[in-house]
C-alpha cells in the first residue's frame, strides 16, 4: 500500500497544488467577505445562508476560522473535482494498465490512490484554516470585532469536521469517476448536485436535507444543525462512506479495465 500511496502521491502533486491554492483563496475571498461585511451581518459577524451555504459566526468559539466553514461547499467542490481526476484520468489515459503491472491487487492500488488523494485535500483543508485565522485575527481588532470567545480547540475541531467533510466529497467525486470513468461527467454530476439537484428535491420531499447526503455533510461540517444533530449526521455520513467505498471497490475489482 505504502508504494501505491507514494506513487500517487508524486503523480498528483501539480494537480493537488493546484487544487490546494483553490481552496485558501476560497476561504481568503469569504474571510474578507465576513469581516468586511461584518457590520451589515449583525452582533457577532452572524449571517444568513448564501448559495454556498451559511454564514458562521465570527463571535462563536471558532470565529477564528468562521470562513471555512462557511466556505465549505466551495471547498468540496474542490475535493469532488481532485478524486474524480484522480481516478478517471487513468481510465481516459490508460495509466491504469500499467499501473497494474506494477501492482495488480487493485483493493491495494485504489486504496492507496484514495489515501495519497485525501491526505492532499486534508492538507489543503488545514493550510486554508490556518491562512484563515491569520487573516481573521490579523485584521479582526481594526473591524471592532470581539476575540474574546475564540478559543483553540473551537478553531482546531472546525478545521477537523471541515476536514472530514470534504473527504467526503471527495469521495462522491471518486465514486462518480469510478462508475462513469469520466473526469468531465462526475465532476459535473458531483458538482450538480451539490449546489442544485438536493435542493431540488427539497422541494418535493421536506426531509431531505435531513436523510440525503448534501445536508447530511453539511450538518457534519456545522458540527450539527436544527435539522440534524451532531450524532445523526456522524452516523448516516459513516453509512453513506461504507456505501461509496463499497460501490467503488466492487466496480473496480469486477470491472475489465480494458473497455
Amino acid at each position: 500500500m505504502i508504494r501505491a500511496y507514494v506513487s500517487e502521491w508524486i503523480r498528483f502533486h501539480k494537480t493537488a497544488r493546484v487544487g490546494i491554492l483553490v481552496m485558501v483563496g476560497f476561504v481568503v475571498l469569504i474571510s474578507l467577505m465576513l469581516l468586511l461585511g461584518s457590520e451589515e451581518m449583525g452582533p457577532g459577524g452572524g449571517g444568513h445562508g448564501g448559495p454556498f451555504g451559511g454564514v458562521s459566526d465570527l463571535g462563536a468559539a471558532d470565529g477564528a476560522v468562521a470562513a471555512l466553514s462557511t466556505s465549505a461547499n466551495l471547498i468540496g467542490i474542490v475535493a469532488i473535482a481532485l478524486f474524480a481526476l484522480s481516478v478517471a484520468r487513468d481510465f481516459e489515459w490508460g495509466t491504469i494498465r500499467n499501473l497494474l503491472v506494477g501492482q495488480p491487487r487493485r483493493a491495494i492500488l485504489l486504496s492507496g490512490k484514495l489515501l495519497a488523494v485525501a491526505s492532499y485535500v486534508v492538507l489543503g483543508v488545514v493550510a486554508a484554516g490556518v491562512v484563515a485565522a491569520l487573516l481573521t485575527v490579523t485584521l479582526a481588532p481594526g473591524q471592532d470585532i470581539s476575540t474574546d470567545t475564540w478559543t483553540v480547540a473551537g478553531s482546531l475541531g472546525t478545521i477537523g469536521t471541515t476536514a472530514i467533510a470534504t473527504v467526503l466529497w471527495g469521495l462522491v467525486g471518486a465514486v462518480l469517476a469510478m462508475v462513469t470513468r469520466s473526469a468531465a461527467i462526475s465532476i459535473t454530476v458531483g458538482v450538480a448536485y451539490l449546489l442544485i439537484i438536493e435542493n431540488l428535491l427539497g422541494l418535493v420531499w421536506d426531509s431531505a436535507g435531513e436523510w440525503l447526503p448534501a445536508g447530511v455533510i453539511a450538518a457534519f461540517a456545522s458540527g450539527g444543525t436544527d435539522l440534524v444533530s451532531f450524532e445523526k449526521s456522524i452516523v448516516l455520513a459513516v453509512g453513506y462512506a461504507i456505501l461509496g467505498l463499497g460501490v467503488m471497490y466492487l466496480t473496480f475489482m469486477r470491472r475489465d479495465v480494458t473497455d
